[in-house]
């Protein structure tokens, strides 16, 4: 499915399309409407333009997708917007990021990193990551600016159901984006400082680089941003 460049908004258009499993949004869209993808169970990746601003309660709740980049200017996440996502793992929200409604997150069993830019912690609605624990009782990681921690853990919904983490310094919403759009399982990143200095470097594509290779590589089995 191909949306025209001229739609600005899309409203319960595909909800329940159990089929459809590729889809492409186009720049110039503002508005993804309530349940707009509900129980789109084949779609399991979906790119969200830079001028969406706006996604409504339920748009992904029960569908496939593994993954979620948030753009820029993003405020808000609707009440049960990703809720029952047996699949989506990895989310990565804005620094315009300013609240998250309840049940956001609901039964997302298999969520395991949730990166957030916003210097301050958004308000959290009842239950937006309650059931979202393992069999073995470990929690998604919340990945936080650096010297944030402490105001996200005032925010008691959160702490009771993720983990809080801060980011290395000067980690970028760029450099996360590119690492959830070309590797899968990302826990954290690591500065170069940490690691074995003498130990090969690789990048993505698994081929050996120089030191002064600049960019996502990978050593001592690690993923960083080398500067």
């Amino acid at each position: 499915m191909n949306i025209p460049s001229t739609v600005k908004k899309i409203g319960e258009g595909f909800r329940k399309c159990f089929k459809l499993t590729s889809i492409t949004i186009p720049e110039g869209l503002t508005e993804i409407g309530d349940f707009c993808f509900s129980h789109c169970t084949g779609i399991t990746e979906i790119t969200i333009p830079a001028t969406v601003t706006t996604i409504g309660d339920g748009a992904f709740s029960y569908s496939g997708i593994k993954k979620i980049v948030l753009p820029e200017g993003v405020k808000s996440v609707g009440t049960s917007t990703f809720s029952d996502c047996e699949n989506l793992s990895t989310v990565l929200l804005p620094s315009t990021i300013a609240s998250i409604g309840s049940n956001a997150f609901l039964r997302d069993t298999t969520l395991t990193s949730i990166y957030c830019f916003a210097l301050k912690a958004p308000t959290v609605g009842k239950d937006a990551f309650l059931l979202t624990s393992k069999k073995d009782s470990s929690k998604p990681v919340l990945y936080v600016p650096m010297y944030s921690k402490v105001f996200y853990n005032q925010k008691t919904e959160l702490s009771n159901y993720v983990d809080i983490i801060e980011m290395a310094d000067e980690t970028t919403y760029s450099q996360i984006k590119d690492l959830i759009s070309t590797t899968t399982g990302i826990s954290s990143i690591r500065k170069a400082s940490t690691l074995t200095k003498d130990a090969p470097r690789y990048n993505l594509s698994g081929q050996r680089v120089s030191d002064s290779y600049k960019g996502i590589v990978i050593q001592n089995g690690h993923k960083y941003v080398a500067r």
